[in-house]
């Protein structure tokens, strides 16, 4: 047993936005493609610091960019995705990282555990029959976490969604479901429904165009310089579409950066 916790710290390229990165109290640390000191603890909880590390696998390098925990940078998902899979360890996968500036956002865009990832994904169920053959499956319950903070709240919503989605269910479902949560703690229960829908056919396009660009980068239609630059394009033009439909207050309050820094999302990571 040990204490994951995560830490956030500011990137160097927009500090509006958050990167996140693990560590155990029993020394190791994972960096999530990026650095891996210096941050603001902002939860930790009990778990399992050998079944964390298996999380952080499979790393590498896919069609030019790294790979973390098997999220492939800006295809999959980014640090926040790649930290909430590592912390699937802890607390009995009811820890993430809602409270780094900038999550809900890349939450809306990239979903929690990564584009098309459902629980248990496949790195999951591997990693989980490891170690409870080992006989040290994960347990306990969250020991450091916000007192009913709009964080804290986000984190069990993702979860219950995560807990009742089945094997048949349709990414788009979970991806609804997931901007209708961040909604409701974000902008309040009564917000207008109709504005929510409104975005969510902006978060549904987004998502069919990454789908579409990733597919030439994997043909080599487009190179990774040049499929970052068209989907930090797409990001922006996502944010400005919704900020129109929000109002630029509601949009920061609803996804925590305001529209002119969402393409910043993509930012270089530091490895």
């Amino acid at each position: 047993m040990a204490i994951l916790s995560a830490h956030t710290l500011p990137t160097l390229f927009n500090p509006k936005w958050d990167h996140t990165y693990i560590e155990s109290d029993d020394g190791l640390k994972w960096g999530c493609f990026g650095r891996d000191t210096g941050g603001n603890k902002i939860c930790s909880a009990n778990g399992e610091s050998a079944f964390a590390d298996c999380l952080s696998y499979p790393r590498g390098k896919v069609s030019g960019f790294p790979q973390y925990a098997g999220i492939t940078y800006a295809i999959d998902g980014v640090c926040h995705q790649a930290a909430n899979r590592i912390l699937y360890a802890a607390g009995n996968g009811g820890l993430d990282v809602a409270a780094a500036k900038g999550y809900p956002l890349s939450l809306i865009l990239y979903g929690a555990y990564g584009l098309g990832a459902k629980v248990p994904w496949p790195r999951l169920s591997h990693c989980a029959n490891i170690h409870a053959s080992a006989g040290s499956a994960p347990s306990g319950g969250p020991i450091v976490t916000a007192n009913k903070s709009k964080s804290a709240q986000l984190a069990d919503n993702i979860r219950q969604i995560y807990s009742q989605a089945g094997p048949t269910t349709d990414d788009s479902t979970i991806a609804r479901q997931e901007l209708e949560a961040l909604a409701r703690v974000q902008l309040g229960e009564d917000y207008d429904p109709k504005k929510i829908a409104a975005v969510a056919e902006f978060q549904r396009s987004w998502r069919e165009s990454q789908q579409r660009l990733t597919e030439r980068l994997k043909r080599g239609d487009v190179s990774p310089e040049g499929y970052r630059a068209i989907l930090r394009q797409l990001i922006a033009e996502t944010a400005s579409h919704c900020e129109a439909i929000l109002g630029d207050h509601d949009f920061e309050r609803l996804f925590g950066v305001p529209a002119k820094d969402a393409a910043d999302l993509l930012a270089p990571p530091s490895f």
